[in-house]
């Protein structure tokens, strides 16, 4: 009885560590790196239709955003991070230059929290549904700029997508075979409605893309990560753009040179 004891006891101490320890995993590793060693590919080669576009005519090439950073957002209007969606406008306006966007793709594949059928059905519930996530200025003041209260992207958004499973974009099968999950545990089965299952596929809402100026897939960060905490990805993004353009003016230089000389 006492070995028994003693088992059980060691054995709870274990299973505790190790929640501790996947919560802590769970805190730290909130973005992954992207693999970036084939070039046959980039995101240029993709296209998707604008959100209210219902006649699904004339596609959007993402050729249009060659040369910018580029952030690409999973959004839904009935979500715990849907309160995001005011600092996604306050990160653009950020980046006033035109060296930076943010692509947003709406999805119902996580606890049904896009079941807007048009593009102005979702944006709708953006703009007047979700008051709950906006705070007052001042008591007579009405809201102002938050989802909710008004709220309109400053960002294009793109028609809604399944970003995993059978009807899966092919935009989000490249995304995610270069960019591993920075989140191992799925939800709860009965938030998930798709199939099948993968291990790389995104877990929840509002997970993001980070893409070099180049078109390639350089970060993937989990939901939890706000806009404002990409700031630093950004701007190490933009850094690499001008260091690029920076040596690529000192070498056209040194050729002209050479060909005066």
């Amino acid at each position: 009885m006492y070995k028994l004891t003693v088992t059980i006891f060691f054995y709870l101490i274990i299973q505790q560590t190790k929640v501790y320890v996947h919560g802590e995993n769970q805190l730290v590793n909130l973005f992954t790196s992207c693999d970036q060693s084939n070039s046959n590919e980039n995101i240029y080669d993709f296209s998707s239709y604008d959100i209210q576009d219902e006649t699904k005519i004339n596609p959007i090439s993402f050729e249009k955003y060659r040369g910018k950073v580029l952030l690409i957002i999973i959004t839904a209007t009935y979500c715990q991070y849907t309160r995001q969606y005011p600092y996604l406008n306050q990160l653009k306006a950020h980046y006033r230059s035109n060296n930076f966007e943010i692509l947003a793709f709406p999805c119902n594949q996580f606890g049904l929290q896009e079941p807007g059928v048009t593009g102005e059905e979702i944006l709708n519930g953006i703009r007047f549904v979700r008051r709950e996530f906006c705070d007052f200025v001042s008591e007579k003041q009405k809201f102002v700029d938050l989802a909710g209260g008004n709220y309109m992207s400053n960002f294009p958004m793109f028609e809604k997508s399944d970003v995993n499973g059978y009807d899966e974009r092919p935009l989000f099968t490249y995304l995610k075979s270069r960019c591993p999950s920075p989140v191992d545990e799925f939800h709860p089965w009965p938030n998930i409605t798709y199939r099948p299952i993968r291990s790389n596929d995104l877990r929840w809402n509002f997970e993001k893309f980070l893409i070099s100026p180049n078109g390639f897939p350089m970060k993937r960060f989990a939901s939890k990560v706000t806009p404002m905490e990409l700031i630093p990805h950004i701007d190490e993004a933009m850094a690499r753009s001008t260091d690029k353009v920076s040596l690529a003016h000192q070498l056209n230089e040194l050729l002209f040179v050479e060909e005066n000389f």
